[in-house]
């Protein structure tokens, strides 16, 4: 490891600061420390030093921060595959958010070295099986040495976990229990339209290329069962118009759902808190959009499955995706222009009520809305996640845990809403 930090002061150390995602973040603390609010000393890190400087250059720019000297934050090389060099880097670190994916091949070298040299880990993973992996491998060592590691910190999966967090809030305030939630997802860009990296469009190959090793984990683990009550969300087609505005929807196929099952089994265990049941859905707009797709996702699907198939994925993520993903990834005119909005609908009962008797009589219904969901929320949530880490009390002593576990009793909803992702309940 390589580092211009002489001294013996430890960081909040953005790892892959360079990557795409890695200089928004890093944009997003230097915003802060213009703005006079970060109390921390913070690194960045990375393969390359020029890359890592030039990161910085841009950063300022971004944020307008013309006077911020560049030369006082410390730049780490650190490598995924160089265990020497995350070691190194976790002992400078009080906490790391790592952007560097796919986790499934480069998240667990951090993970370990974060464990066992007693430093705090957040990440922007979308990936079921890494997340379900450290846990099982992770949990126990990591609480054993007081040490928090918390995946999905970006918009996978923080406007879905605390989203849920916010209406269940309302419901108690309501005399009521939150049993189910429906979430309906839309994006909404400007005239030059929508664009995301090349880096996530790989995330997901990968992870659906590899769903049976999530399924083998989850088989070695023993997936619980958890208490819900009996009467559930209604039951969605796979094409149908929503209750919030009469739209085309879909199931979402991200990782929202898994992250909210575990999330509400663990506060369950932690608090006694009734779990909630979560279906997230997508809206698409038209029937047309949702038969693109339904085409291109078929197609997609199906190309994972082989060598070759991937290859193309790969190389040609802009005609596959039709046009979604690409290797430039979004200007920053895109990211200006758009905006994210998540609806969630949520029914329960009055509290002391039967719940085995007659569906849910209690509905409220909440919003989460935001900036552009990938390069601006994510690096709002990865940063305000890392803070709460570090500035608020945490379950336990430590662990492997989902983020409504770790910050379902912070004022991350209040540190977000600061940051412009505002959690609204409807009337």
């Amino acid at each position: 490891m390589t580092s211009t930090d002489g001294g013996s002061s430890k960081y909040i150390t953005v790892f892959g600061a360079s990557g795409f995602t890695g200089q928004f973040i890093v944009q997003e603390l230097l915003s802060l420390a213009k703005e006079g609010t970060l109390r921390h000393q913070w690194a960045i890190a990375g393969r390359n030093m020029a890359k890592l400087q030039q990161t910085l250059e841009r950063a300022k720019q971004l944020a307008g921060f013309d006077d911020f000297d560049v030369d006082t934050v410390p730049i780490v090389i650190a490598n995924s595959s160089d265990s020497n060099s995350l070691v190194a880097m976790a002992k400078k670190s009080r906490i790391i958010i790592n952007c560097v994916g796919p986790f499934r091949h480069h998240g667990e070298p951090v993970v370990e070295a974060c464990v066992d040299y007693h430093c705090h880990y957040v990440d922007i993973s979308g990936e079921p099986e890494f997340m379900e992996r450290m846990e099982w491998k992770y949990n126990s060592r990591a609480s054993d040495n007081g040490v928090y590691i918390v995946s999905a910190c970006g918009f996978d999966s923080i406007p879905a976990e605390m989203g849920v967090v916010h209406l269940k809030k309302a419901f108690s305030d309501a005399d009521s229990t939150l049993t189910g939630v429906e979430s309906y997802m839309s994006f909404i860009s400007g005239s030059s339209g929508f664009t995301a990296n090349q880096g996530t469009w790989q995330t997901i190959i990968e992870s659906l290329a590899n769903a049976n090793e999530l399924s083998r984990l989850r088989r070695a683990i023993g997936r619980k069962e958890i208490p819900y009550s009996q009467f559930g969300p209604p039951k969605r087609g796979s094409v149908f118009r929503n209750p919030v505005d009469n739209g085309i929807s879909v199931p979402f196929q991200g990782a929202d759902s898994s992250v909210v099952r575990r999330s509400q089994l663990a506060l369950y265990n932690l608090y006694n808190e009734h779990p909630t049941r979560f279906n997230p859905y997508f809206t698409v707009g038209s029937l047309f959009s949702a038969f693109l797709l339904v085409v291109f996702g078929s197609l997609f699907l199906l190309l994972t499955k082989f060598t070759f198939g991937r290859y193309l994925l790969s190389s040609y993520p802009e005609f596959f995706s039709g046009g979604f993903f690409s290797k430039r990834g979004p200007t920053l005119k895109q990211i200006r222009e758009t905006s994210f909005s998540m609806v969630f609908k949520g029914e329960g009962y009055p509290r002391g009520a039967s719940m085995d008797q007659s569906r849910p009589s209690k509905q409220l219904t909440s919003r989460v809305i935001g900036p552009e969901p990938g390069y601006a929320t994510t690096p709002i949530c990865a940063v305000q996640s890392a803070l709460c880490v570090l500035e608020e009390s945490l379950p336990g002593n430590g662990g492997v845990i989902t983020t409504a576990a770790a910050f379902s009793r912070t004022n991350l909803i209040e540190r977000l809403s600061s940051r412009g992702i505002n959690f609204v309940l409807e009337q």
